[in-house]
């Protein structure tokens, strides 16, 4: 059974979490030369961008899945992580996946105040990913159930190919979204990803499989995994 919802959040709501994020990644927590003027910049950069930040999902609820040798199986979809190798198919009791987007933004011609945009959108997409998770804690359909760590196109062995897959469960276009060449999204600050749900201690995935490639041999004849 397949139960589809739309997410949304107001921009505010997003804006302490982007803020601190957008410091870490522009390097302005650290004090440096220059600081009052590249801070009137990502300021400025801010004001050009926050009125298009529009954060929406399209979230797809699947209770009935199918797991066998990192192939998940969603509303005869099938996505394959190497990580999914590792996990026990009995103790899966449902599966989420989710497009999220924060909207089209503006670019500015000025090279550095476009890359203080792009700071600025990574920043938002990053905080409507934790918005939206924490909103799907208190869901009824979820109560009892633990989210595992998030899967998505070019982490833990998913190759970007997935895209389309989750473009053909979800239907993108809902929120605004259309696939490119190349595995890109456009709107750019967009992201895909799903996570499986069990009962008790939520599923976590080993740090060393986070960037795993794949392995045609399968996860047994990984390097990563030799004593």
């Amino acid at each position: 059974m397949e139960v589809k919802k739309l997410w949304e959040s107001p921009r505010d709501r997003l804006d302490p979490w982007a803020r601190k994020t957008f410091y870490q990644i522009s390097g302005l927590h650290r004090e440096a030369p220059g600081q009052v003027r590249m801070e009137n910049q990502a300021k400025k950069s801010w004001d050009d961008i926050k009125d298009h930040v529009y954060p929406r999902a399209i979230l797809s609820h699947y209770t009935e899945v199918g797991l066998q040798e990192g192939r998940l199986t969603l509303d005869g979809e099938w996505i394959f992580s190497q990580v999914l190798e590792q996990v026990d198919p009995s103790i899966i009791k449902g599966a989420v996946a989710y497009g999220l987007t924060i909207g089209d933004l503006p670019e500015d011609p000025d090279l550095f105040l476009k890359l203080m945009g792009d700071f600025w959108g990574t920043a938002y997409i990053d905080s409507a990913r934790k918005a939206m998770w924490e909103d799907l804690q208190t869901w009824d359909a979820f109560q009892g159930l633990s989210f595992s760590e998030e899967l998505g196109p070019g982490f833990f062995g998913m190759g970007t190919n997935s895209l389309m897959k989750f473009d053909r469960l979800l239907d993108l276009s809902q929120i605004d979204v259309m696939l490119l060449d190349k595995g890109a999204m456009m709107p750019a600050k967009s992201v895909v990803g799903l996570f499986l749900l069990t009962q008790g201690e939520p599923l976590e995935f080993p740090n060393r499989c986070l960037f795993c490639k794949g392995n045609e041999k399968g996860c047994a004849f990984c390097g990563e995994n030799q004593e």
